[in-house]
This record gives structure tokens, C-alpha cells and sequence, in this order.
């Protein structure tokens, strides 16, 4: 693992699982484990000193291109006035590529997938097939991760039968909120 750094950075997005997301000084991706967030009450927007190691890639849980991960925070910081807005316009933006599939700032599947529930306009039950489309990825491992995120609990799955004799579901949905499964 190395050894540990300090490291000035601006936490920049916590998603839906808790995990967060920041930016150092020198331009280096942090990932801060959603165990350290809630320990030490990171806050979006802010800066921090964040006691970090180098990431080494091994589980779905540790974003491969983030250079480094923090075990915790050290200390609150206010924001270099010198860097303050030249940080934030730094920081990774949502968009869209030429086919009109979201581009996101994270590198596992799993948090694409927690990021598109995450939208106000994606707040419903999807089908694997739909959540592949809309994030241009391969749908084999769009439903696999689902499949590995409820295991895990992060998510809510329906089985839809359409017919009185079907063996089989015909469609499964998938949802971060059971609730979006209930009719109104």
C-alpha cells in the first residue's frame, strides 16, 4: 500500500452509495470510501485535508483511474483563494457524447448505474436493457452488476410475468427505491 500523504482537496461528488469523489491541488483524482464519509461528515463542495495512500486497483469498491484513495480526513481547510473557481470549473462535468449517451466521471459500472437513479428524470423502474442504452454500456455487464448490486443490497429488482402460465419472468425491472415498484 505505500504510504500515507496529505493531500489538499475539493470533494466535488458523493453519490448515491455514499462513496464521494474529490479533486487535489495538483489535479489528482481521490476516492473516499462512503465509511470514511460518513465517519468524518464530508460535506459536497468543500475543502479538506484528506490523509491519503496510492490506489491500487483489486475491488469493485476502488475506481481504477482515481491515483489515489483517502483512509480519512485530517483536518477542514478553507479554500485556496487563489484556486477556488479555477477548481471548480476543473472538476469533472456531466455531459453527452456524439450518440447522446450520458459521459460520467466514474469508471465503474456500478456507480453509472447509481448515478443515472440518481437523476431526477431517471427516478423510475429500468429494465438492464434500458440502463445499457442510456449509459452506452454492454448489456451482459449492465445485468451482471445488477445482479451483483442486489446481492450486495444496493438494489431492488421485479420480476414481471405477463401471462397466467409463465414459468419465467418476461421483463425484470431494476430500482434504487422499491416505492418506484408500488402503483400510486
Amino acid at each position: 500500500m505505500g504510504k500515507f500523504v496529505n493531500k489538499t482537496a475539493y470533494v466535488y461528488n458523493i453519490i448515491p452509495n455514499k462513496n464521494a469523489f474529490a479533486i487535489s491541488e495538483d489535479d489528482e483524482a481521490i476516492f473516499i470510501h462512503a465509511s470514511a464519509v460518513a465517519r468524518d461528515d464530508l460535506q459536497l463542495g468543500q475543502w479538506y485535508v484528506l490523509k491519503c495512500h496510492e490506489n491500487v486497483p483489486s475491488t469493485k469498491t476502488k475506481p481504477t483511474d482515481c491515483e489515489w484513495q483517502s483512509i480519512g480526513l485530517v483536518r477542514r481547510v478553507d479554500p485556496p483563494s487563489d484556486r477556488s473557481d479555477e477548481k471548480s470549473e476543473k472538476v469533472p462535468r456531466v455531459g453527452q457524447d456524439s450518440k447522446g449517451s450520458a459521459t460520467i466521471p466514474y469508471t465503474s459500472v456500478e456507480e453509472r448505474i447509481l448515478w443515472l437513479f440518481d437523476q431526477p428524470s431517471h427516478a423510475y423502474a429500468h429494465t438492464g436493457g434500458e440502463i445499457a442504452e442510456k449509459l452506452g454500456i454492454d448489456e451482459v455487464e449492465v445485468n451482471q452488476t445488477l445482479s451483483r448490486m442486489r446481492r450486495d443490497r444496493i438494489i431492488h429488482r421485479a420480476s414481471v410475468e405477463c401471462g397466467n402460465n409463465t414459468k419465467a419472468a418476461s421483463y425484470i425491472l431494476w430500482a434504487t427505491d422499491d416505492a418506484w415498484f408500488r402503483r400510486n
